[in-house]
């Protein structure tokens, strides 16, 4: 309905621009500006039905719910790795004021030398912002036909400067989860995979009317390294208690500090190592074909409403005098 009603206002203002007003641009401003509207409907319509996700994750690593599989790339800092027909490298980020920007680079492969030949890098940004949240912003490459959007969905934004403690953990962060929730580190994606309230009372040196419940996760590192974890939410004479549980291989440390009844979600508190780990991030690639319709649309409306514009002055002028 869209693509008929998009296609039918386009090509009946052309048909009045051509056969009632006979091209006679001073008083076309209505058509154009009407035209520019449908092609800015039909460029919308093209380039999001035919878009294509590039971003596809090759590695044996399984990226949870949070971030699809078959939506998202994992990238660790200095490697390449193939999306669509393109190779992809991280090869850094940089603070400027409140953004941080990650540079993507995007090769092509040169059939006459057999390697790999730079195409364009992409400067996807995180806006930091303490009172509304950290917001992503894309960058996009323009072609003639199509435009590649570039997103960030996931990169660690701790300050690296943060203070350790003995052990060489940083701070706890609390992160709030329901089951199945992913949550990102810097090295590792810990999911949710349920909770279990069968745990060993006498153990923890509680009695039959105390509570305790397991978190039970999986830590999976970003070199595909597989840990199990069960942190205990105890409650002990109306008072909150919780068994930290440490992963070494990991460089995690993780407590389970909190049940909200309400949404069925867990409060995790996860401290982890400084590390040599390599950085990661996690993106997303999408293909947007047809997309310079929309920008032609955009000219063209705003062509038609200036020629409009001039117009009516020009008219109330005229009734002045």
């Amino acid at each position: 309905a869209l693509l008929f009603a998009s296609l039918f206002a386009v090509f009946a203002n052309l048909d009045y621009f051509i056969r009632f007003i006979k091209g006679k641009l001073s008083v076309s401003g209505a058509p154009i500006a009407h035209i520019g509207f449908a092609l800015i409907l039909l460029g919308s319509l093209l380039s999001n039905a035919k878009r294509e996700v590039i971003s596809r994750n090759t590695l044996q690593v399984d990226l949870g719910k949070d971030f699809p599989n078959d939506e998202n790339i994992l990238l660790r800092k200095g490697d390449t790795l193939s999306m669509g027909k393109y190779f992809v490298t991280f090869t850094g980020k940089q603070k400027e004021g409140i953004n941080i920007y990650y540079e993507i680079t995007y090769f092509e492969h040169d059939d006459v030398t057999n390697s790999l030949k730079k195409s364009f890098t992409l400067k996807p940004f995180v806006q930091l912002n303490e009172r509304m949240g950290n917001v992503a912003e894309p960058s996009t490459k323009h072609f003639f036909n199509k435009d590649i959007y570039t997103h960030i969905t996931y990169a660690d934004l701790e300050d690296l400067t943060s203070k350790a403690d003995a052990e060489g953990y940083k701070e706890p962060i609390e992160k709030s989860l329901a089951v199945g929730d992913t949550v990102a580190t810097s090295g590792n994606l810990i999911v949710l995979v349920g909770l279990d309230p069968n745990v060993n009372k006498d153990s923890l040196g509680l009695g039959k009317d105390d509570i305790a419940v397991a978190a039970q996760l999986k830590i999976i590192s970003i070199t595909n390294d597989i840990h199990y974890a069960r942190p205990i939410f105890m409650i002990r004479d109306r008072a909150v208690y919780t068994n930290e549980t440490e992963i070494e291989n990991s460089g995690l440390k993780i407590g389970f500090v909190k049940v909200d009844p309400e949404t069925g979600k867990i409060g995790l508190a996860i401290s982890e190592k400084k590390n040599s780990e390599r950085e990661f991030i996690i993106m997303k690639a999408i293909i947007f074909p047809y997309i310079n319709i929309l920008w032609i649309g955009c000219i063209l409306l705003i062509i038609g409403t200036t020629i409009a514009i001039r117009n009516r002055i020009k008219s109330s002028q005229r009734l002045k005098k």
